[in-house]
């Protein structure tokens, strides 16, 4: 009797688990989707590549490609495509088109815990900005900017992540010429130092 009662204890909290973690997972989900202002009225479609349910029982369920449109005038409009690449049931990429078609943004969760990690803004389908977010604090530990040619211009860094830039690096064609330090944390860089882009020039030629 003991060892039943037991037994169905074991049962009863594994089930509770179980059911916990997929209450977690839908409430993860639907804060991303709140974040990314996803309407639930737009259409989904599910785009399925592993179709071995024997083979890949759990890969086989969730949707290796999920495409969202926003209903305009009849017409269907492409506004993101998520990418499950580790079949897991949680997107770890989630691309974001604007009107023209054009990428806007770009969320990637490098280590799939459900977090984005990296957040790529793009203008006239180019990147301009990408954002390596911490996720204790929800925001970016460093932000690199770049040039229409997609070269670095300049990098801004949170070096000790108390919500503040203490780190500034500048890049003339890509290449680094002057980092800015904030060495006592109160908002203003007081070391500067200088790259000698000749001599580095010198030295790539070598």
């Amino acid at each position: 009797m003991l060892k039943f009662t037991i037994f169905s204890l074991i049962i009863v909290l594994s089930i509770s688990c179980s059911s916990q973690k997929e209450v977690q997972k839908e409430k993860k989900e639907l804060e991303i989707k709140k974040e990314l202002k996803i309407d639930t009225k737009t259409q989904t479609t599910k785009i399925f590549f592993i179709q071995d349910t024997k083979k890949y029982p759990e890969s086989s369920k969730n949707p290796q490609i999920q495409l969202t449109h926003k209903i305009k005038n009849n017409k269907k409009i492409l506004y993101t495509k998520e990418y499950d690449f580790n079949s897991d049931g949680k997107m770890d990429m989630i691309i974001i088109y604007n009107s023209k078609k054009e990428i806007e943004k770009i969320y990637s969760d490098l280590d799939f815990d459900l977090k984005h990690d990296v957040i790529d803004y793009y203008k006239n389908g180019i990147i301009h900005k990408r954002e390596l977010i911490n996720n204790i604090t929800k925001k970016p530990y460093t932000i690199i900017n770049y040039d229409k040619n997609k070269k670095i211009t300049m990098t801004l860094s949170d070096r000790n992540l108390d919500g503040l830039v203490d780190h500034k690096s500048l890049y003339k064609d890509g290449v680094l010429y002057e980092i800015q330090i904030d060495s006592n944390s109160d908002g203003k860089f007081n070391i500067t130092k200088k790259i000698n882009l000749k001599k580095t020039e010198e030295e790539g030629g070598k």
